[in-house]
């Protein structure tokens, strides 16, 4: 995993750099902090899963997996609202949902 890391932060930074010729920072600052908040995620996840205790194990699966996909979906939408690239997504949403 350490080899992808080093690839990933060396090949951005020549491609910037060399190619573009512009500062990659800015790339590097927008994929910490797109980490930091899904590891923050993760972990709110791990918490509110193991709080869950039911008696059926069935029902405890889907419960904590419904719980497992609403937690990010909801953070994600507070979190990434008003960038150009949610609106971008959320068009495409509305290309499809029309098609059907």
């Amino acid at each position: 995993s350490c080899t992808y890391i080093i690839q990933f932060v060396l090949k951005t930074a020549v491609f910037y750099k060399g190619f573009l010729r512009i500062s990659s920072f800015g790339v590097f600052l927008r994929s910490f902090i797109f980490s930091a908040i899904t590891v923050l995620e993760c972990m709110l996840i791990s918490f509110a899963a193991g709080r869950i205790q039911l008696s059926n194990p069935y029902a405890a699966f889907v419960l904590k997996g419904a719980v497992s996909g609403i937690i990010p979906i909801a953070a994600n939408c507070l979190l990434f609202c008003k960038t150009d690239e949610f609106s971008y997504c959320i068009g495409i949403a509305k290309q499809i949902m029309k098609r059907k």
